[in-house]
């Protein structure tokens, strides 16, 4: 349907975007993430073809993507400048007036806020009441989160003296918040899927833990299937001895 590739997008804007942002001498963290947020509009744009409600998360995520080719753009470009090869004032202007952090900050309440509404209400009209709870719980766990930030934006003594403990609280909580994604969208791809493919037989995965949660899960539903047809059963018999 589409999980897969958002599942492929989020991992790279998210954990492939930290190590590419920091231990190379040029940051390619930027372009990461417009790859990824790429990916996420793919698989917005496949999902909403079965649900409406992915068309928002279609705008959000190409929003995304053109603050992380800006972000790009400038880490490129301030790479060039400090090296001596370019100079391009506008990418050092951009670099040190810190302008896209604020937008990204906005533009990433919308998108997680797109995702977590989109996800919930396909999981609620597929009767996947779990997942639609997950994608609850973890807008809430992002809006902790929103709130740290906003709060470290401010001007106050008191935030400058504990800078360091509001760094630690939100990488915490930002690496919790990517887990959780990660986990709701695996776990859409896992149990959502196109009512033509339900009858499908589902191609073994290349990870032998995802056989396993497959095998487990094909268990559990029949055991559910077996007790359900021997209560049924026993009433029909129930039903034909009066």
């Amino acid at each position: 349907m589409g999980f897969g590739i958002m599942f492929i997008g989020y991992f790279a804007t998210t954990m492939m975007s930290i190590p590419l942002s920091g231990l190379l001498p040029i940051d390619l963290g930027g372009l990461v993430k417009f790859l990824g947020y790429i990916l996420i509009a793919i698989s917005a744009k496949k999902l909403a073809e079965y649900h409406s409600s992915f068309k928002t998360l279609i705008a959000s995520s190409s929003l995304m993507a053109l603050i992380s080719a800006f972000e790009a753009f400038i880490g490129i470009s301030c790479f060039l400048s400090v090296n001596q090869i370019v100079l391009i004032p506008f990418a050092e202007w951009m670099n040190d007036a810190a302008i896209l952090d604020y937008v990204s900050f906005f533009a990433v309440i919308i998108f997680v806020a797109t995702l977590c509404v989109a996800i919930k209400q396909i999981a609620n009209d597929t009767g996947v009441n779990k997942i639609a709870i997950t994608a609850t719980r973890n807008f809430v766990f992002y809006c902790i989160l929103f709130a740290i930030q906003a709060l470290s934006f401010m001007p106050f003594d008191w935030v400058k003296t504990y800078r360091p403990v509001f760094v630690a609280a939100l990488l915490i909580i930002e690496l919790l918040c990517w887990i959780l994604n990660l986990y709701m969208i695996f776990t859409c791809y896992m149990k959502i899927c196109d009512s033509d493919d339900v009858d499908m037989k589902q191609k073994p995965s290349r990870f032998a833990f995802i056989n396993q949660k497959r095998e487990e899960e094909e268990t559990e539903r029949q055991k559910i299937l077996d007790e359900y047809a021997e209560k049924t059963g026993k009433s029909s018999k129930k039903k034909k001895r009066k």
